[in-house]
This record gives structure tokens, C-alpha cells and sequence, in this order.
């Protein structure tokens, strides 16, 4: 999963989504908060961090408000994507 190809190409997603973060004025991590409240099936976004500088970065990723046009440029970007699951309990 973290090595060749997919991982060369997941690696250029992030630099790609962080780029479109950058002109929209917010942060990749940002990008991501706001992308998954953006979803009509979800109520909110859980988000941990290590840092209580984040804290205010996340929380101002709540009042992000993606339009249509973001959206369709988001799914054309992570359309070639290769997902990467991580462990799950039914693994373990």
C-alpha cells in the first residue's frame, strides 16, 4: 500500500488537494474537514489532534462552505485515487 506506484500516485492526490486548499485560503486539513461535513449523509466530522494550535484550524473548517464547483473538482482529483485501508477490528 505505501510503496510504488500507488503510493507515487496517492502521494501526488495529497499535493494536488493541497494545492486546491491553498487557493481556496484554507489548509489541506481544512479541505478535508470541510469536504466530509460537506456530505449530505453526514452530521459531523469527529477530529482529534496533538496540537492545540489545531484546534482553532479545525474548528474554522466547520464554517467552510463548499460549493458544487469545489465538489466536482475534488471528485476529478481523487477520482484515480487508490484507497488505503487502514487496520479495522474485524482484522485484528
Amino acid at each position: 500500500m505505501f510503496q510504488g506506484e500507488t503510493y507515487a500516485r496517492n502521494l501526488r492526490l495529497v499535493a494536488e488537494l493541497g494545492a486546491l486548499a491553498t487557493e481556496l485560503g484554507f489548509t489541506l486539513p481544512q479541505l478535508a474537514i470541510g469536504w466530509t461535513l460537506a456530505n449530505p449523509a453526514v452530521r459531523v466530522a469527529i477530529v482529534g489532534t496533538r496540537d492545540r494550535d489545531h484546534v482553532d484550524e479545525a474548528l474554522a473548517a466547520s464554517a467552510m462552505d463548499l460549493d458544487d464547483e469545489v465538489m466536482q473538482r475534488i471528485d476529478a482529483l481523487v477520482v484515480d485515487s487508490v484507497p488505503v485501508a487502514g487496520p479495522s477490528p474485524e482484522g485484528m
